[in-house]
């Protein structure tokens, strides 16, 4: 069975299998797409069988906001509820790619909704911190050379930077001694 619409109850049934699984047994997570949705919505209401029936949903479109692209919102609307199957088996559906009020309009049951709205919630391709993955490893590679215990060898000459209290090198040790005897490492300001 797809997703429905019931007209009586003015439910939105949505089946187990119309989800993505995230994760099996034990946690049992599923998730569904607020745009999938938006789609499959708007496609049965366009058909001639439901040209009676009024809008199940509001739909808003991710736009640019400055230079920010905020998400797309689907606000289920009336007396429009949402009915994830109830398989006998609890499990937890995750709303992914929008801000929705789905979790207020669900049906109670085995099935717990789990929206992630956010009110400045917007959507970067690089990840959630907008550094590429490069970017992100220099920065975290940076903030332990910082927090680092530095160590001297007087007998190789070697400055090293061991990881917070540990003996492990964090990068290669640094000669900072020659031949005469230890290089001048001083930063002058200007």
């Amino acid at each position: 069975m797809a997703i429905s619409l019931i007209i009586p109850g003015r439910i939105i049934y949505i089946p187990q299998a119309d989800l993505t699984e995230v994760s099996g047994s034990p946690t049992n997570v599923f998730s569904i797409d607020v745009n999938f949705l938006h789609n499959t919505l708007r496609t049965l209401m366009t058909l001639e069988a439901n040209d009676i029936y009024e809008n199940t949903h509001e739909h808003v479109a991710p736009f640019v906001l400055g230079q920010i692209t905020l998400f797309r919102v689907l606000k289920i609307v009336g007396d429009w509820v949402v009915e994830f199957e109830d398989t006998g088996t609890p499990y937890a559906v995750q709303i992914l790619g929008g801000n929705t009020n789905i979790d207020e309009k669900a049906v109670i049951n085995n099935v717990s909704v789990r929206s992630f709205n956010s009110a400045g919630g917007q959507q970067i391709s690089t990840g959630t911190s907008g550094l590429t993955p490069t970017e992100a490893l220099a920065l975290l590679q940076a903030v332990n050379l910082m927090e680092s215990d530095q160590f001297y060898d007087v007998s190789t000459g070697l400055l090293h930077y061991y990881a917070k209290g540990t003996t492990v090198d964090l990068i290669t040790p640094k000669n900072v001694a020659g031949a005469v005897g230890l290089v001048d490492v001083t930063i002058i300001q200007p």
